[in-house]
């Protein structure tokens, strides 16, 4: 009887090692699966080295038992000898160069031919008794073949260590090194067996290597995502930079949920991340459907992103169609009723992107990308369109014209009802590139705000205003003051207020020339930095407004407490004027803000009768086209001054 204690231990870590994938879910893709099958063929190997090291110990072998003992043997050298050809697969997947091998007729044949020998003769065994057999006193005996076995389980190994070498770019040092142990353990141990028969540590030496493996390769912090269930970022980032490192052709289906802001905040976060598995799961599950072999990520922010090999474009994006059908259903979370909003884009790599950055850069950008059609749209259709290029060179763009002053500033006429002339305007950014023309301020600002450029261009602004007013005739023209838009950005900004009050006395102009506008979403920011920021350039003679009032949360509490002089009504009041029940909104606002103490200005106005209705209601300030669309800084003087006499 062998000496069991190493199979007992080795045992022990592998009951370990798999109740800490169950937990951990390390089973999601092809690498992981790959790692269980070799965990189960090793699992098998050492109960059934345990239960053939009984036999003859414990157990007798006899006539009645021999067949039992045999068969254990059996499975003993079928599952010890798939262990390696699974190792090698499993190289291979981890490594990132499946589709090289895999695909590769001639390396297949190669790899599968050993394998089919030893199969053989485990299988003829029973006739040709070469690998192992019985004598006439049941003593188990090793055939003149079983050393064929070790020879090609370690020409399995020493393949593996050869696509590893090659291929060591794709992998860090450590994880080199994990899977490098397999032959030094593995000939160490087969040889401590040979020379101690008794000493069964050849099943722990693999359990060893396999806890090894698992400590350093499969950690499941890097390679799946706690909230969404499936695949993390760091892990597509992995697949994807070796999948371009080996040339490899694949296509990326991202899926993105464009509500997914609203969502977090509308169903909390526990509901929330219950939906990102929910989603996750929906997505493996149409893939398997359409039987398209992928892996699924999930990227943060709400997106998704689904990695093929498969080349079947009609498949991909019948799979996609499916999917985004199946998720713009109303979805129900833990009793909770919502709808998604999800958008979807094929990318074929590496004809449509060529490589890692463009791969990351335009995830970074797909919300910005993606129409509004909901259904798969493929990179290929909308990548030529100047719309497409313009997105994806946004950053770009914007540095540009910071670098270059490219902007230019434009103003919009604001009618004082109680004077009856125009004292002041709306001052209004705009980028006119060299390539792209006229872009939208509703493109580059948010882009500018995501970037960080927004703070750049607030400073132009507050400066090409101050100058813009240091040239003019204000008096002649009837100006009193310009209003300047301040991002959420801006008005948590430490220096604001050294910024605005070092620019007017660069032009040496009166704080009571501008008047800041501000968002309720801005003045929430950073209410305390906010607050202080406010306050002191209000001490200092600055007046404010607060823009789009109507369109946030209109937190009551909050205007009061802020220095708005003026509340400018959104454009949506204007629109939704005709309705009965809207219009009892207005007048009731209306009269509330008055009562406030606070003068209104109607923003969007383009119609007389809209004129005379908010006139009617004791509006102070109209803006819109019914005056004067916004004007380059020539027209806008000639306007005023023809208007203004």
């Amino acid at each position: 009887m062998g000496i069991l204690n190493f199979d007992i231990c080795a045992l022990v870590i592998l009951f370990i090692l798999a109740l800490s994938i169950v937990v951990r879910k390390l089973y999601i893709g092809r690498s992981n699966r790959l790692f269980c099958i070799m965990m189960l063929c090793i699992f098998i190997s050492t109960v059934t080295d345990l239960l053939a090291g009984l036999y003859g110990g414990a157990i007798t072998v006899s006539e009645d038992n021999l067949v039992i003992r045999a068969v254990i043997d059996y499975i003993y050298f079928l599952s010890r000898n798939i262990t390696p050809v699974v190792y090698i697969l499993y190289v291979v997947s981890y490594t990132g160069v499946w589709h090289i091998y895999v695909t590769d007729r001639k390396k297949c044949l190669f790899c599968s031919i050993p394998c089919g020998i030893s199969l053989l003769l485990i299988l003829t065994n029973p006739f040709t008794r070469l690998i192992f057999y019985f004598d006439e006193f049941f003593n188990y005996k090793r055939g003149v073949a079983s050393v064929v076995l070790y020879i090609i389980a370690i020409g399995y190994i020493i393949a593996s260590w050869r696509i590893m070498l090659k291929y060591r770019r794709l992998l860090s040092g450590d994880k080199l090194f994990a899977l490098m142990t397999q032959l030094p353990v593995s000939l160490f141990t087969v040889v401590l067996q040979l020379v101690f028969p008794d000493l069964l540590v050849e099943m722990f030496g693999s359990a060893v290597v396999v806890l090894i493996i698992s400590t350093i390769l499969q950690r499941g912090e890097e390679m799946l995502d706690p909230l969404s269930g499936v695949q993390s970022y760091g892990a597509s980032l992995d697949a994807i930079r070796k999948s371009f490192e080996t040339q490899r052709t694949f296509r990326i289906v991202f899926l993105t949920v464009i509500n997914s802001t609203v969502l977090r905040t509308y169903l909390g976060m526990d509901r929330f991340n219950q939906m990102l598995k929910e989603i996750g799961s929906k997505i493996t599950h149409c893939c398997t459907v359409y039987k398209m072999q992928a892996d699924v990520y999930y990227l943060q922010n709400g997106t998704f992103a689904i990695v093929t090999g498969e080349d079947d474009m009609e498949t991909i994006t019948a799979m996609s169609d499916a999917m985004i059908e199946n998720l713009n259903r109303p979805f129900e979370v833990q009793h909770f009723k919502t709808e998604l909003d999800c958008r979807c884009c094929i990318v074929r790599c590496p004809e449509d992107i060529d490589g890692y950055e463009g791969v990351v850069n335009f995830e970074s950008t797909l919300n910005n990308i993606l129409s509004d059609e909901k259904r798969a749209v493929m990179l290929s259709e909308i990548v030529n369109s100047d719309d497409f290029k313009l997105k994806s060179e946004l950053d770009d763009v914007i540095a540009d014209a910071i670098q270059k002053k490219k902007f230019q500033m434009y103003y919009q006429p604001i009618y004082d009802a109680r004077k009856m002339k125009f004292v002041s305007a709306e001052a209004l950014i705009r980028l006119i590139d060299d390539k792209y023309g006229f872009v939208s301020p509703g493109l580059f600002i948010p882009a500018a705000e995501a970037s960080g450029a927004i703070h750049q261009i607030g400073d132009y602004v507050i400066d090409a205003v101050c100058e813009f007013m240091s040239k003019c005739d204000l008096d002649k023209m009837g100006l009193e003051y310009i209003e300047i838009n301040l991002s959420a950005a801006q008005c948590v900004e430490t220096d604001l207020v050294f910024k605005v009050l070092s620019t007017l006395d660069k032009y040496k102009l009166t704080p009571d020339k501008i008047n800041l506008e501000m968002t309720e979403t801005a003045a929430d920011a950073d209410p305390s930095m906010v607050d202080s920021n406010l306050k002191r350039l209000n001490e200092k003679g600055i007046r404010f407004s607060l823009d789009d009032y109507g369109t946030g949360y209109s937190n009551i509490k909050r205007v009061i407490s802020l220095p708005f002089d003026i509340v400018k009504l959104d454009k949506s009041f204007v629109d939704e004027m005709d309705d009965p029940q809207m219009w009892i909104v207005i007048k009731n606002t209306v009269n509330m803000l008055h009562e406030m103490k606070k003068d209104i200005l109607v923003e969007g106005v383009e119609e007389e009768k809209t004129l005379n209705r908010f006139l009617n209601l004791g509006c102070e300030y109209i803006q819109g086209f019914y005056f004067s669309k916004p004007l380059p800084a020539r027209e806008f003087i000639k306007f005023m001054l023809e208007n203004n006499h």
